[in-house]
């Protein structure tokens, strides 16, 4: 007898599972009425444990559907629950471990991804307008619509496709999703990256090019070509003594072709970004940029 990995407790008792077997503490039970041979590890594999018992007209949304398609999230984003979601002529799904929702199909576009029922990538991003604030939906934005680096990965898919399927009918959070829409771009390749992007433009700089190689040896995170100057963030990998190392030759290379280079930590951009947005701004306006005072408290506020 062949249950899978996950069964819903109605199909082993279908297929002659004894009940003292279902539950045995052998099995896991990660939802209500299912179970598995081990506990779930990640949330593709919660997923596919809880399909197992969904309807065939709910989907998964929000986070959740963030998650399956890799889009990063803030640290204090709720990850506990599957966030499930059906017609809104059906009853919102409820349990153990389960979020329910509703949403109206004729705007909704629905895909499989490894064997479960998703929203689309532009729907997924419409239905973060709930629950992010707009640098995260910027950042989550250009995650969507950048190709991955250094792979053969595609764009998930188009500023032109989030626009289309945001208008496809009313939406939760549709002010911050269309502030975000006009902040996405295709390039950058990381969220701090997106959220730096939004912080300096919040703070009246001029919007620089995200990823923009100058040369074989250097591509800078964001730049401003006509007073070359340029910023890089240094997440944590750049912490080994290796990273570090070509981060100094970097600054020199950098330095040698006349540019100004700024590097920035998460500390930087988290923890003091108004200090951060000084140091910037100084930089342009000493090669000639022109740039807008704005007030702290107009500008973006970030979580790490």
């Amino acid at each position: 007898m062949e249950l899978g990995h996950h069964f819903t407790v109605r199909h082993g008792l279908t297929s002659g599972v004894g009940r003292g077997y279902l539950r045995s503490p052998g099995l896991a039970a990660p939802f209500h009425a299912v179970r598995s041979l081990s506990e779930p590890v990640d949330i593709r594999d919660r997923c596919r444990a809880y399909s197992q018992k969904m309807r065939p007209d709910a989907v998964f949304t929000s986070v959740t559907a963030a998650r399956l398609w890799g889009i990063p999230l803030a640290a204090g984003t709720d990850l506990e629950r599957v966030e499930v979601s059906v017609p809104h002529t059906a009853p919102r799904p409820m349990g153990r471990g389960v979020r329910g929702m509703q949403h109206d199909p004729r705007s909704t576009e629905v895909t499989s991804l490894d064997g479960v029922r998703v929203l689309s990538p532009a729907s997924t991003w419409v239905s973060l307008g709930r629950v992010l604030d707009v640098p995260d939906l910027v950042a989550a934005g250009d995650f969507l619509v950048t190709p991955a680096f250094g792979t053969r990965r595609a764009a998930a898919c188009s500023i032109d496709d989030l626009r289309r399927v945001l208008g496809l009918g009313r939406r939760i959070g549709a002010e911050r999703l269309r502030r975000a829409l006009d902040l996405v771009r295709v390039g950058p390749l990381s969220r701090p990256e997106s959220l730096a992007r939004v912080l300096f433009l919040s703070a009246g700089l001029p919007e620089g090019v995200a990823n923009l190689r100058v040369s074989p040896l250097l591509m800078f995170d964001l730049a401003w070509p006509p007073w070359r100057v340029a910023f890089d963030y240094h997440g944590a990998h750049h912490r080994s003594a290796s990273q570090h190392a070509r981060d100094v030759r970097r600054l020199d290379l950098a330095r040698d072709d006349g540019w100004s280079l700024l590097q920035a930590t998460q500390d930087d951009l988290f923890a003091h970004p108004f200090d951060l947005v000084g140091r910037l701004r100084g930089r342009l306006i000493e090669r000639g940029a022109a740039v807008r005072r704005v007030h702290p408290s107009q500008m973006a506020r970030l979580w790490p």
